[in-house]
């Protein structure tokens, strides 16, 4: 086998095991990064207003499959499993119950623990992760610290 050859199936074997995306580079993986929440059906995810406080997001754990972030008023908790073909799903999700007067971050809040709950699959392109119910996207992540 000539060495271009080589190169070649090297290339093919890495791409079908999914460990590099069309750029060329490493696909970060689903646990450990924070991911801050930027979309939730098909619209810009509420900002804070407040500078020192937390925009939504969520951390996945692999060692221990629990997930654990901020809705954007209270802090949530759960299990996930992630299997092969970016297969996901989110169990035994609960939150502290701090109150969120304001209308859109409470609507959020509620969106963003539905959406954890239908969630289905992933798929993570670069430093953005997508959660899908079917093939419907439903919240788009970008990965923070």
């Amino acid at each position: 086998m000539t060495h271009e050859m080589r190169g070649v199936l090297l290339c093919c074997l890495a791409m079908a095991a999914g460990c590099v995306t069309g750029t060329g580079q490493p696909t970060p993986d689903l646990a450990g990064p924070e991911w801050r929440l930027v979309e939730i059906d098909g619209g810009p995810a509420v900002a804070s207003p407040i500078a020192s406080e937390r925009d939504a997001y969520m951390q996945l754990d692999a060692d221990s499959a629990r997930v654990s972030g901020f809705t954007t008023c209270n802090r949530f908790f759960g299990s996930y499993e992630a299997a092969g073909g970016g297969r996901l799903r989110f169990s035994q999700l609960g939150s502290t119950k701090m109150a969120c007067v304001e209308p859109a971050r409470s609507q959020q809040e509620q969106r963003f623990m539905t959406v954890l709950q239908a969630a289905d699959r992933f798929l993570v392109v670069g430093d953005t992760l997508t959660l899908y119910e079917g093939d419907r996207p439903r919240a788009r992540f970008v990965a923070g610290r």
